[in-house]
């Protein structure tokens, strides 16, 4: 397909992030538990990004564009970073004290700070917050933090097929952070926190799920079809304020969830009990519930793969637009959703999975992430693979060509270096290494 260039929002929409309709060629126990994202390892080090950086997402200031090749951020390289997420063309970094810094497009307040032009947003700069924060989540034009007392903070801004809708009922974009849940909720204090392109999930120490945000795709798994468009007549109030996920009762009780995966426009829920629950957007069987229908409501994942005749525990979700991918507990990564440019990694010419489906003799992952259409993973060794679309350069492969099965990630900034994390936006990847033992 033809190269695609990163590009300014244009009412406030990422190029290859806003995939409302079905077609891509469109495309542009009471244990309390943190959700097990991409970002999870403690351990503190360099930031790492690559792709296209027309709007600074890179963080490399304003005059680098893209970069094939992963390149260390300068200005936060003397910073202890232990998380750092890429929204859809921002990118987000949480350091061991606490604090947070963002750079990249900022036209829907998604970087928490008030800027005057490419100067400030191409390079990180810190978010003024009152808070210790202990984990970060980004999606399209916005960005979410956990304090370590478990307040949940937002600012930037949703957007529907219709155009922005605010992150409150009551305001367009938010600048700076705003609290929208307190820690003395009927519900338990937030524990671990989730975003997709334009909705947002929160996992409770009381094992209750609460999401808000863009409802169209069924993504908040509560809202009804009728109601999902702005909240039909209850207004915005129904899918901007956090409502509680209901779940089906299970063997006379309702699951405990520990850990939430928002994707693009879906959602993905784990119980205690490993139980794995699935909705939102699925014209390609990216849920794994066996179908292609779209989930207003949680649906239950029977079809859990197995691997030398026991049952697989899934752990882990990610994906983009079209597809999901999920690490097993067994180390190995299962792959559902569009096959189109690589990015499930089985090979070329595969069948659409619309249950989770292995990737051929690839093990010892422990981290699993995606974005638009692309995938990536990292091993127990600290080696990062990457497949998937190759024209935004976001794979650190030899060519900008798409990859069909995982391949290692290359670059200098990456020999002697181990991967801890990694995270991937609508044209940008981002890796967070040390040296390696």
């Amino acid at each position: 397909m033809p190269r695609t260039k990163g590009k300014r929002r244009r009412n406030g929409q990422a190029t290859n992030q806003h995939a409302k309709s079905s077609d891509e060629s469109n495309e542009s126990g009471s244990k309390k538990q943190r959700g097990t994202h991409s970002s999870d390892d403690t351990r503190s080090g360099l930031v790492l990004t690559l792709g296209e950086g027309d709007v600074g997402q890179l963080g490399l200031g304003e005059e680098i564009m893209e970069r094939k090749r992963p390149a260390i951020v300068p200005s936060i390289a003397d910073r202890s970073v232990v998380q750092v997420v890429c929204g859809g063309m921002h990118t987000v970094a949480l350091t061991t004290d606490g604090k947070v810094y963002s750079w990249g497009c900022n036209d829907e307040g998604a970087l928490g700070r008030r800027t005057s032009g490419m100067h400030q947003e191409s390079v990180p700069g810190l978010v003024s917050f009152p808070e210790h924060v202990v984990q970060v989540s980004a999606g399209d034009s916005h960005t979410v933090a956990l304090t370590d007392d478990g307040k949940v903070f937002c600012w930037g801004s949703f957007r529907d097929a219709n155009g922005p809708i605010g992150l409150t009922p009551d305001q367009k974009k938010l600048e700076i952070p705003i609290k929208i849940i307190d820690n003395t909720s009927s519900y338990g204090r937030a524990v671990g926190i989730s975003s997709g392109n334009d909705h947002v999930a929160v996992v409770t120490s009381r094992g209750i799920l609460l999401s808000w945000g863009v409802a169209e795709q069924g993504q908040l798994g509560r809202i009804a079809e009728c109601l999902s468009v702005r909240g039909g007549r209850r207004g915005l109030a129904a899918i901007l304020n956090p409502g509680v996920v209901r779940f089906t009762r299970r063997h006379g009780r309702c699951p405990f969830i520990t850990n939430v995966f928002c994707v693009s426009y879906h959602t993905f829920a784990i119980s205690s009990n490993d139980e794995v629950f699935a909705w939102g957007l699925n014209n390609y069987g990216q849920l794994g519930l066996g179908d292609t229908t779209k989930h207003f409501m949680p649906g239950h994942m029977t079809d859990l793969p197995s691997h030398n005749g026991k049952k697989v525990s899934l752990v882990q979700f990610t994906g983009g637009q079209h597809h999901s991918i999920a690490l097993g507990s067994n180390g190995r990564v299962y792959v559902m959703g569009r096959t189109d440019y690589g990015r499930l990694g089985l090979g070329e010419g595969v069948e659409e999975p619309h249950i989770p489906v292995e990737i051929p003799e690839f093990q010892n992952v422990k981290v699993v992430a995606g974005g638009g259409a692309v995938s990536l993973a990292v091993t127990n060794e600290g080696v990062a693979y990457a497949w998937g679309m190759g024209t935004n350069y976001q794979l650190a492969a030899d060519e900008d060509n798409d990859v069909h099965s995982p391949d290692r990630m290359r670059g200098k900034n990456l020999e002697g270096k181990k991967v801890i994390s990694i995270s991937a936006g609508g044209q940008h990847t981002a890796l967070l290494v040390c040296q390696k033992d």
